[in-house]
């Protein structure tokens, strides 16, 4: 007789799984174990808020103020532009709306190719232009 095993936790599938039964390889919920870890328990079984999570949390808001950056771009370059190109209001007003249309349509598309062909090649390019 083969033994089955459970897809989602790698473990021997079980008719009436109950957490005593196994521990589950991954904390996502599995169809052996419905409820999912709370990010305390998870912290405890890792080992703590460690060097990993450190590094993660200052990526992560190395990230946040670069896309701040580019929401504040528009509103510190447009009244030196205005001067120079000699534009209206109504003018700039549409370099702002384009300008963010462009922002937007880029981040989908990256999007999707860094989905497709993953992001180590999508984001040296993204950034290049």
């Amino acid at each position: 007789e083969s033994k089955k095993w459970c897809e989602l936790c790698w473990t021997e599938s079980h008719q009436n799984p109950s957490p005593a039964d196994h521990i589950p390889s991954r904390m996502l919920p599995t169809a052996c174990d419905p409820h999912p870890a709370m990010i305390d328990e998870v912290l405890v079984q890792a080992g703590g808020f460690g060097a990993f999570q450190r590094r993660a949390v200052l990526l992560s808001a190395l990230c946040f103020a670069c896309a701040g950056d580019v929401t504040i771009l528009p509103s510190l370059l447009l009244p030196r532009l205005k001067e120079a190109w000699r534009l209206e209001d109504v003018q700039v007003a549409l370099v702002t709306s384009l300008f963010f249309a462009g922002n937007t349509i880029g981040l989908v598309v990256f999007g999707l190719l860094g989905d497709s062909f993953g992001r180590r090649r999508c984001v040296p390019t993204a950034v290049g232009l």
